[in-house]
């Protein structure tokens, strides 16, 4: 997957939020990379004043762009669902931010459901009538045709473990793709 594993690990500056330097090197055996050192809370790194993914508004300049560029990654997403999916078209996000996802896919008649730890963008979702869960604990036991993990997995402190247990929500007799941007 990585052409350029020589670029590894690399020293990055968060010059967003904390001004903290973190690296992001490679998992020895595995094409992932991995942010050190691991946050302990990682919900610090998303602040809900400014944070713009985690919120729903278009005042700004840069608040409508991203609604732009946001609505064209949702038809691009669920396109390439639809072109991979051809059986049920049950759906969970992990990692759901404001939920626009799973809303995006409930209007294209997906049972979608997304988890999401961030308060603040469960908050927006509800607003948009998007409940989003906290855990997957708190999802009743079912099975999903398709799990996404967008701009999530290289965040998740316990990655294996995670995965583990989203890998036994996924219905057994799909074959799995692993999409992680």
């Amino acid at each position: 997957m990585f052409k350029r594993k020589e670029r590894f690990p690399l020293e990055v500056l968060d010059h967003v939020h904390s001004k903290e330097t973190f690296s992001v090197a490679c998992v020895p055996g595995l094409d992932v990379l991995q942010t050190t050192p691991i946050p302990a809370e990682i919900a610090t790194y998303y602040p809900e004043d400014n944070y713009i993914s985690h919120q729903n508004n278009k005042h700004s300049l840069t608040d409508k762009l991203y609604a732009i560029a946001k609505n064209y990654q949702l038809k691009k997403k669920a396109t390439l669902l639809e072109q991979h999916c051809h059986g049920p078209k049950k759906f969970l996000d992990f990692g759901a931010g404001s939920g626009a996802l799973v809303s995006y896919l409930k209007n294209r008649q997906w049972h979608a459901l997304g988890v999401e730890p961030n308060k603040n963008a469960r908050a927006v979702a509800l607003e948009n009538n998007c409940v989003l869960h906290l855990s997957l604990d708190s999802i009743p036991k079912q099975e999903f045709s398709v799990i996404s993990l967008w701009h999530v997995l290289e965040h998740l402190p316990h990655y294996e473990q995670s995965l583990q247990k989203l890998l036994g929500a996924i219905s057994a007799w799909r074959e799995t793709h692993y999409c992680s941007a």
